[in-house]
């Protein structure tokens, strides 16, 4: 689908919903004109009338009401996702796997893991205590010279 095929689809949502050109288009910040342009477009394009237009009234008419059933579901699932795909960026998130010795665990670590924990809840700790030095890289620990697991947007 190309972008004016969407654009004429929200422009469809949008007097649809509003139930009138003047506040689907205050609601698009267009004219009216140029928004009933794009509507007799969609028609044009679809070869069928969608509203029913007088000079005091709009409604949908069958074919408008198909549409408008199965679009608007449609449209807010596209805009979840959207949302969700954003929203992951937002925050750092995904599994941090750690190695550390005993001691430097018990002396550094552990005091702060419940307020990392409280400030990162989505990201999953993978802590591997041993005393016995390992290859961070070769292991697939995170750490300076290796890759962070999670995600986050500066």
């Amino acid at each position: 689908m190309r972008g004016s095929e969407f654009a004429e689809l929200q422009a469809f949502l949008a007097v649809a919903e509003q139930g009138s050109f003047v506040r689907a288009a205050e609601a698009l910040q267009v004219s009216p004109s140029a928004l009933s342009q794009t509507i007799k477009g969609l028609e044009a394009r679809l070869d069928v009338r969608l509203f029913h237009r007088t000079t005091r009234r709009v409604g949908l008419s069958q074919a408008g009401e198909r549409l408008l059933a199965r679009l608007k579901p449609a449209v807010e699932e596209v805009e979840a996702a959207v949302a969700d795909a954003a929203e992951l960026g937002e925050r750092p998130q995904g599994r941090l796997r750690l190695h550390a010795f005993r001691v430097g665990y018990q002396l550094y670590l552990s005091p702060l893991l419940a307020r990392f924990a409280e400030a990162y809840p989505d990201i999953e700790l993978d802590l591997t205590l041993d005393d016995q030095p390992v290859d961070m890289i070769e292991a697939g620990f995170d750490g300076r010279s290796g890759s962070a697991n999670c995600s986050s947007r500066t």
